[in-house]
């Protein structure tokens, strides 16, 4: 069996080898694209939380909220938008409002991360003016779905000191 790095520095024959998270590799290279600091969380993403799930889903990995927190305590404000939001009086009945041209055209004006689902798991990647900027390589925003990535929610970056 191949030995692997722990989270001590040492191997083990059981460890499967520690990677970075997409949504910290995506706000920081985001963050870095619009020319801000990126953000320390401080936290062990690769703590095991849910010893019954298969890696990498078994580990404590971030929330999107701890980015958000993390960027407003830095003067960087974090602004979602949806490309198919929906109404519900009660959470049964629904309209979905298709506003995905809307979407699309901020995505190709701004900065920011994007989440959806990737191949196996929830994904970011990080957006600058509609070029991706995936751990799996760069593409421009039309080409997601091709590359295994179906946005669901975009979160723009913008300074609050700069306004």
């Amino acid at each position: 069996m191949a030995q692997s790095q722990t989270p001590g520095g040492g191997s083990s024959p059981t460890t499967p080898k520690l990677r970075r998270h997409c949504i910290e590799t995506a706000f920081d290279m985001a963050l870095t694209l619009a020319g801000l600091e990126p953000v320390d969380l401080r936290v062990d993403p690769n703590t095991v939380i849910f010893p019954d799930v298969p890696f990498p889903g078994n580990l404590r990995g971030y929330h999107v909220q701890e980015f958000i927190y993390a960027c407003f305590a830095k003067g960087i404000d974090v602004i979602p938008i949806e490309p198919m939001p929906t109404l519900s009086p009660d959470f049964v009945h629904t309209h979905t409002i298709h506003m995905v041209d809307e979407f699309e055209a901020i995505i190709k004006s701004t900065t920011g991360v994007l989440t959806g689902i990737g191949k196996d798991f929830g994904h970011a990647v990080a957006n600058h003016r509609g070029v991706i900027y995936d751990g799996h390589g760069v593409y421009l925003y039309e080409q997601c779905e091709i590359n295994s990535f179906r946005p669901m929610t975009y979160l723009i970056l913008k300074s609050i000191l700069s306004d």
